[in-house]
C-alpha cells in the first residue's frame, strides 16, 4: 500500500511578487523523482506559470495547478480541501512561507 502525499508549493512570495526559483520549490523539485522509490504517490499542486512546473510533470507527478495569491486567499482553502477528498490524500506537506502553512492546515483539517 503506498501513502499518498499532497505536496503544496508555491512559486511567489507571500506578497504575490513573482521571484526566481525558490528554496522551497528547489527542495521540492529535489525530492520530486525519490518518492516512488519509498512507495509514496505524490500529487503536487503547483502553477502552471511556475518555473519548474514542467520538472514535476517529467519526473511522472500528478500536477494541479493551484498558486496562493497572497496570505489571505481564503478560498484556496475551499480548493485544497476538495483536492484532499477527491484523491484520499494520507498525509499534506508544504513547501512554502507561513501563510501557506496556516492555509494548507486549515484544508487539511477541515477535510
Amino acid at each position: 500500500m503506498s501513502i499518498k502525499v499532497l505536496q503544496v508549493v508555491v512559486s511567489k512570495n507571500v506578497s504575490g511578487h513573482n521571484s526566481s526559483v525558490t528554496g522551497p520549490e528547489r527542495r521540492a523539485a529535489n525530492l520530486a523523482s525519490k518518492w516512488k522509490d519509498h512507495g509514496i504517490e505524490v500529487l503536487i499542486c503547483y502553477p502552471v506559470s511556475g518555473s519548474l512546473h514542467s520538472y514535476f510533470y517529467n519526473a511522472g507527478l500528478k500536477v494541479i495547478d493551484f498558486e496562493l495569491n497572497g496570505k489571505f486567499d481564503f478560498s484556496a482553502i475551499r480548493k485544497l480541501k476538495k483536492i484532499i477528498i477527491e484523491n484520499n490524500i494520507n498525509l499534506v506537506h508544504t513547501q512554502g512561507a507561513a501563510a501557506l502553512d496556516l492555509i494548507v492546515s486549515l484544508s487539511a483539517r477541515m477535510s
